[in-house]
């Protein structure tokens, strides 16, 4: 729409320099939550190096987050303790990784985490759920009175057959003695 013809050498950011994600295909389509489109040229990233412990990643941040410890918690798969130190605090803005001198992608890290976190969230709710409903329909099962003709009083596993069982076994024993 806007003339492009070749799109070699550029990067397509959708959302923004600071907290915009790099579209990586062009056919992408543009929702209502779209708002901006950059096209930048194609830079070379420089790597990412180890991290000097500069702390320029914790003064940068404008929620005040420890962005170091919330990087290597999260490297480490410490979920736990990414929450505790306020990872869904952080709005992604992306000051840290502009800042870092280790070029380290700071935001991508803290988004993948957020994702990992929210679907083992999701999972727990789900088994959470599941097991509700099963002792729920155990209990149902349980407490079912018997209604009907003799013939369900014959029913493995209701309370009739149940005292029969226990009836048969304590004569069983009483004849042993």
């Amino acid at each position: 729409f806007a003339g492009l013809r070749d799109a070699s050498g550029l990067r397509l950011i959708s959302g923004g320099p600071m907290m915009g994600t790099v579209v990586h295909d062009p056919a992408a389509p543009i929702t209502k939550t779209s708002n901006c489109l950059l096209l930048v040229p194609a830079e070379a990233q420089p790597r990412p190096r180890p991290c000097i412990r500069c702390g320029a990643c914790d003064r940068a941040c404008p929620m005040r987050l420890q962005a170091r410890a919330l990087h290597d918690c999260v490297r480490a798969t410490d979920f736990d303790r990414a929450q505790d130190l306020h990872l869904f605090d952080c709005i992604e803005c992306g000051c840290c990784a502009y800042v870092c001198p280790s070029a380290i992608p700071l935001v991508q890290y803290y988004r993948h985490a957020k994702g990992v976190i929210e679907g083992l969230d999701r999972d727990h709710a789900k088994a959470l759920a599941a097991a509700a409903r099963f002792a729920r329909h155990g209990s149902r099962r349980r407490n079912a009175p018997i209604s009907g003709g003799a013939e369900l009083l014959d029913l493995p596993g209701s309370r009739a057959a149940l005292r029969a069982d226990i009836e048969a076994a304590l004569a069983r024993r009483d004849e042993r003695r």
